[in-house]
């Protein structure tokens, strides 16, 4: 009688067993684990139910040496996780200043070499406001601070000339997981001068107003929105055009 072949390994218990691993080893803050892990194959970009990378656990961790291991391994410096934060904004977030700095100046360098900048491949996926406040509602998330951070502020800003509603200083003031608001990672993406466009708030200017008494100081400086808003505000006045007065007879001259 033939002796039986040995049973092939499933692909799926591979796997299953490189994921039990993988989440003991991130339950320990095994950073040699993790590094096994990788030699061995593991996905340097791997995320798990929350969107959080390997390289968001290393931040939060302050684990310089598992940040090197992940970044020699491709892992990506730009993944968001679902609440749109970077492994930077968690670095910040915990407080861990030095290696907050470290990850920008390796993205910077990252993106000096290569053809195109790094940056989130992820669509905007609403044609208009309503969808995107919708979505806010149904996923009880910002939509505006998490597309803000994702770097969509150009498409939200063309959402919001097809939308009745427009847009309100509330949609900039929400906070995002670090606490910064919607308005303030604007500014810091130096995307502050998009919103001085009138179409975009020519019907209400002083929501244009409410919005940027809430801009910092130093972001204020480089923007004369004093014009702009006195601008709007002329808009405004033009808009309403020359009254129409039935039964109306001018006097003889």
């Amino acid at each position: 009688m033939a002796a039986k072949k040995p049973k092939k390994t499933d692909d799926k218990d591979n796997n299953k067993a490189q994921l039990d691993a993988l989440n003991t080893a991130l339950d320990a803050r095994d950073t040699a684990g993790i590094v096994n892990l990788l030699d061995q194959g593991l996905d340097a970009n791997w995320q798990d139910s929350r969107g959080r990378s390997l390289l968001h656990y290393a931040a939060a961790w302050n684990d310089t040496k598992l940040v090197d291991a992940l970044t020699d391994k491709g892992a990506k410096l730009t993944q968001a996780d679902h609440a749109a934060a970077s492994p930077q904004d968690i670095a910040i977030a915990f407080g861990h200043d030095a290696l907050a700095q470290s990850l920008a100046t390796r993205l910077k360098l990252a993106q000096a070499n290569t053809a195109a900048p790094a940056g989130p491949k992820s669509d905007f996926p609403f044609a208009d406001l309503t969808a995107l406040r919708a979505e806010s509602a149904r996923s009880l998330t910002d939509q505006f601070n998490y597309h803000v951070r994702l770097g969509h502020l150009p498409q939200i800003l063309v959402a919001a000339e097809k939308d009745a509603q427009g847009l309100s200083a509330a949609d900039f003031l929400g906070r995002g997981p670090d606490g910064d608001t919607t308005l303030l990672n604007l500014c810091q993406k130096g995307q502050l001068g998009l919103l001085l466009d009138a179409k975009l708030w020519h019907k209400k200017p002083e929501e244009f107003k409410t919005l940027w008494s809430q801009v910092p100081k130093d972001y204020q400086k480089d923007h004369d929105a004093d014009a702009f808003i006195a601008k709007l505000r002329q808009a405004r006045l033009q808009s309403f055009g020359k009254p129409q007065l039935k039964g109306y007879k001018p006097k003889p001259k």
